[in-house]
């Protein structure tokens, strides 16, 4: 007996939802990382001393991208971040932590390149607002610590092409 028709329209609707969910749960089981969509850039830092440190990062330069960052990640790669790029004029920034799980350091940058400020191993869920501390055009967070094992410090040079002179 053939299926009448909304049957048939109901169990192929059944069988895309069920492929959606397999596709997006087998991207995501055994991953270290959510999987963002966000492109993924190489971002070089040139610490003073002469050595360089570098990040695998995603590139935030959307509103809705910037505004969510790394909220609600359980883990990130040792080597790799997040470079958030701000539009327009550079300006005082402020981040906070609020629906983040794991501790960030958050490296604040001024237009040149130059790293201005380091919040190191921010609290996760953390709503006080960690602030650049004088006109940033961009924000690279990588995991709580890394600034320290790395020797990444105020004065550094972050190498990225979003940033004047940085190729």
């Amino acid at each position: 007996m053939k299926a009448p028709v909304y049957q048939a329209g109901a169990i192929t609707l059944a069988a895309l939802c069920l492929v959606g969910v397999v596709t997006l749960v087998s991207r995501c089981a055994g991953s270290e990382e959510y999987v963002s969509g966000l492109p993924v850039e190489k971002v070089v830092i040139q610490k003073a001393d002469g050595g360089t440190v570098s990040f695998d990062a995603e590139i935030a330069a959307k509103p809705m991208d910037i505004h969510v960052g790394l909220m609600f990640r359980k883990e990130m790669g040792k080597d790799r971040g997040m470079l958030f790029e701000f539009p327009g004029e550079p300006q005082q920034e402020a981040f906070w932590m609020k629906n983040t799980l794991i501790p960030l350091d958050i490296i604040f940058i001024a237009p040149d390149g130059r790293i201005v400020n380091i919040h190191r191993s921010a609290k996760p869920g953390d709503t006080t607002p960690l602030p650049s501390l004088e006109p940033v055009s961009g924000v690279l967070e990588v995991n709580g610590g890394q600034s320290d094992e790395r020797g990444i410090k105020i004065g550094d040079k972050v190498v990225h092409e979003f940033f004047k002179g940085g190729k």
